[in-house]
């Protein structure tokens, strides 16, 4: 499945992505990183299923808009919170 995970680089988004790739879904991680960082998802950089990586806001429309026009998500994980 192709799937979006907001706020992925964070507590619990990063073990959420860790799950979905070790599954072999394709990931994409959209994250601020207002209360997170890319250290919490390094250890993914190597993995071909992490499709991209980030770093945005939910509340930024044109990139959200964007997002689901270039890609076919399968489903969304909301886990993106300030």
């Amino acid at each position: 499945m192709k799937i979006l995970v907001t706020g992925g680089a964070g507590f619990i988004g990063r073990w959420v992505v860790k799950r979905l790739l070790q599954d072999k879904h394709e990931v994409w991680i959209l994250d601020n990183l207002a209360n997170s960082t890319t250290a919490n998802i390094t250890e993914f950089a190597h993995d071909l299923n992490l499709k991209q990586c980030i770093q945005g806001d939910i509340k930024d429309k044109k990139l959200v808009a964007q997002l689901f026009e270039n890609n076919s998500f399968d489903l969304c994980y909301h886990l993106a919170a300030s």
